[in-house]
């Protein structure tokens, strides 16, 4: 399992990982929270059906989606969906930014270093 590479990687224990993993599965979590609404309407492009919704309902990604599918949706329309996805969108980024800051600060900066190799940290 991924996880348990990262605690390989880490160099950490079983009561150290217990407080690593989390935040780890956090930026994971929030990192595929910024990059899903862009993922779903690429595999919708390609024929394939994805509903881009969350627990919560419709996602900013689809009601925009909805909007440029809809022939009759005016510039304002779309002006205005296109923002609040924007907003929705630099929201994520900010959640995935102070999960990456909770996860460095219980890091090494050898620790830190080898998550932002994996790609996990900027």
């Amino acid at each position: 399992m991924f996880l348990n590479r990262i605690q390989e990687t880490l160099a950490v224990g079983d009561e150290e990982s217990a407080a690593v993993k989390p935040l780890v599965q956090d930026v994971l979590a929030k990192r595929r929270d910024t990059m899903g609404g862009g993922m779903r309407v690429m595999m919708r492009g390609r024929g394939r059906r994805g509903d881009a919704q969350n627990e919560d309902g419709p996602t900013e990604t689809q009601a925009l989606q909805e909007t440029l599918d809809n022939a009759d949706a005016g510039a304002d329309e779309v002006k205005a969906k296109l923002a609040a996805f924007r907003t929705a969108r630099d929201q994520k980024e900010q959640a995935l930014q102070a999960a990456r800051e909770k996860l460095r600060a219980v890091l090494t900066a050898k620790q830190e270093a080898q998550l932002v190799l994996m790609g996990i940290l900027d």
